[in-house]
């Protein structure tokens, strides 16, 4: 199989970047209808919004180039510029993204959590067009496998020659599967602003933990697991502290103070 329609990987990454923008925009305008929708100030989002990119950009770069530091090699100081060699590191442009959102949103003095809830739809719909991206070029494809629905590349990125897990179509159905769990639990959190993200983002990262272990990409790994894992392993035991540890600190706080009253 092969979609790309040539055999070199060049272009395969070209035409993935490709996929990447349409998730861009999709998720763009479906974020901005959605705050629309229920009320947020639409001119804070179309003023701070390219901030927010930018610094996901930048940081999903970084982390792109710390993980293949053979980069350098080629392209001296000026790696981190070389967008056409390599690519932006999805986990690394979601903090960044995320970072400079809360640290805005945090500054004009407005609550984070509706905000963070309003993108989890939107965040979800660019996973699902960026995993039917990755599945059609071989930009990131499974270990070998016997069953019946292996998939087979022609593409030269893709190194296996035998069928592999089609990992991406194993992620676009756990993605679709959360996709409804959000729209079915919207409204169950409203008291309590950011409870549906954070569970979003923690089902989000158990589902990509387990899928590592399919991934036939070479990647950085320490002691059987990759790089992807452990950062998934380090996001998710904070995302676990700030639903319940932080919740249960914050609840012993409210007592004792309430005692002393």
């Amino acid at each position: 199989m092969n979609f790309s329609q040539i055999n070199f990987g060049y272009f395969a990454l070209k035409f993935y970047g490709i996929f990447l923008s349409i998730a861009f925009l999709a998720a763009s305008w479906y974020y901005y209808k959605r705050l629309s929708a229920q009320g947020f100030s639409k001119d804070f989002f179309l003023h701070h919004y390219w901030r927010w990119l930018l610094g996901g950009i930048l940081l999903g770069r970084l982390f792109s180039v710390l993980l293949d530091p053979t980069i350098f090699d080629r392209f001296g100081l000026t790696a981190f510029f070389a967008f056409w060699d390599g690519d932006i590191n999805f986990w690394g442009a979601l903090l960044g993204f995320l970072v400079t959102m809360f640290l805005d949103l945090k500054r004009e003095g407005k609550a984070v959590g509706p905000w963070l809830d309003a993108g989890m739809l939107p965040l979800l719909l660019a996973a699902m067009i960026a995993d039917w991206g990755a599945f059609l070029t071989g930009k990131i494809y499974g270990t070998d496998t016997n069953l019946p629905w292996g998939v087979q590349y022609e593409t030269f990125g893709v190194e296996s020659l035998n069928p592999v897990h089609p990992v991406t179509l194993y992620a676009f159905v756990g993605h679709l599967i959360l996709w409804w769990w959000v729209k079915e639990h919207e409204g169950r959190w409203q008291k309590s602003p950011g409870v549906l993200s954070l569970k979003t983002l923690l089902y989000f990262l158990i589902l990509d933990f387990f899928l590592q272990f399919l991934r036939g990409n070479e990647i950085v790994e320490f002691y059987g697991l990759n790089i992807n894992q452990y950062f998934c392993l380090l996001v998710g035991f904070l995302v676990l502290y700030w639903l319940y540890g932080d919740r249960r600190f914050s609840t012993a706080i409210g007592r004792r103070i309430r005692r002393k009253k």
